[in-house]
């Protein structure tokens, strides 16, 4: 079964933005563990909005998806008043964050 982490390639590369930010570290099993915590949070959403959130990631430049995921505050709310549905934007990344 496929699970939202593959499915969506570029949910899964905010999810290593912010993983690694918070000094996740480079391990395998430390990765494998974070993975599936996140996986288990996102499964439990919307398809459709993971869709969109997805393809908004998708349309980002580097900078702008490392601001979305990890930037200070101000730039975070710039870059996230383009997403789809800010509140559902949000509201992943903070799960991603607390994985």
């Amino acid at each position: 079964m496929a699970t939202p982490l593959v499915i969506f390639a570029n949910i899964k590369q905010a999810a290593f933005e912010i993983a690694y930010d918070s000094c996740l570290g480079d391990t395998t099993e430390i990765q494998i563990a974070y993975l599936a915590r996140a996986n288990g949070f996102l499964e439990n959403l919307p398809v459709i909005k993971l869709i969109a959130m997805n393809i908004w990631l998708g349309g980002l430049s580097p900078n702008d998806l490392s601001m979305a995921c990890i930037g200070e505050e101000k730039e975070m709310q710039k870059v996230m008043a383009t997403a789809p549905d800010r509140e559902f934007a949000h509201h992943v990344l903070e799960l991603l964050y607390n994985a």
